[in-house]
């Protein structure tokens, strides 16, 4: 609520806050993730890998220009050395600010913009996301964060807005890489039952060896989403660049969870 609306959009072009660009940073030379309490000062923040840099741009007209700026970001952040990435803008228009709209309302859109960044990202970057085994098929892919969120958005769903009858547009139903989901809501998955069990299918089994980028989707309504992007980090030996579109990170960096969900 502090910052302004064109302050809440730019975090979309990452080279515009040079401050914003690390996603999940690392905590140390230690290389492990940051616990979500753990707080960092403006200049440990502005400290990039050597060779980045940063240069400001222009707010963006539209959403069609915002993809541009995000994918050229995302491409020299990439080039860069820099592997985790967030991007964080308004859904509903580039004049409001993220919760103006109503939760799913947001989700539906926010999709609709990703399927744009992901096409741009991966047509400027030349065969960097781009399988190795010689197909040279698209090496993106986007997590959703559950099944359901999946299915809506590969294959569409009626929805209702307001008592209105509307239609999901299947935003990736035609896309050119791979899907998967990071959780699936159940009784063993919310307890951690399933995972002492040994009966949990870990989120990198959804995962392929040639995926070239990770992309997550709002992984901000249930925390396991969160986990399971760390998860997925480190059970593919932290070696696969991400980017994380509209996960509400600042949450995480500001301690707005309790200590006891924290893990």
């Amino acid at each position: 609520p502090s910052h302004s609306n064109e302050a809440n959009a730019s975090l979309a072009m990452l080279p515009c806050e040079p401050g914003r660009l690390p996603l999940l940073r690392r905590a140390g030379p230690s290389q492990s993730w940051a616990t979500g309490r753990a707080r960092t000062s403006p200049s440990s923040r502005r400290k990039w890998p050597a060779g980045a840099h940063a240069s400001r741009c222009s707010f963006p007209a539209d959403y069609a220009e915002l993809a541009v700026q995000v994918g050229e970001a995302f491409r020299a952040a990439n080039a860069s050395g820099v592997r985790l990435c967030e991007v964080q803008f308004p859904p509903g228009g580039l004049t409001t600010v993220p919760g103006d709209l109503e939760g799913n309302e947001e989700s539906n859109l926010t999709c609709r913009h990703l399927r744009r960044i992901c096409d741009r990202i991966y047509r400027s970057s030349g065969d960097a996301f781009r399988t190795r085994n010689g197909d040279n098929a698209c090496a993106v892919r986007v997590f959703f964060p559950d099944p359901d969120e999946l299915l809506i958005h590969t294959r569409g769903a009626p929805t209702s807005d307001w008592g209105a009858a509307t239609e999901v547009d299947a935003s990736f139903a035609d896309f050119a890489g791979r899907v998967a989901y990071l959780v699936e809501p159940s009784l063993l998955t919310f307890t951690g039952i399933g995972k002492m069990l040994g009966v949990q299918q870990e989120v990198s089994e959804r995962a392929s060896v040639d995926d070239q980028l990770f992309v997550i989707a709002y992984p901000s309504v249930n925390l396991d989403e969160m986990l399971a992007v760390k998860d997925l980090d480190e059970q593919t030996g932290c070696a696969k660049p991400i980017l994380v579109v509209n996960g509400e990170l600042d949450r995480i960096r500001s301690g707005y969870y309790p200590s006891f969900w924290a893990r």
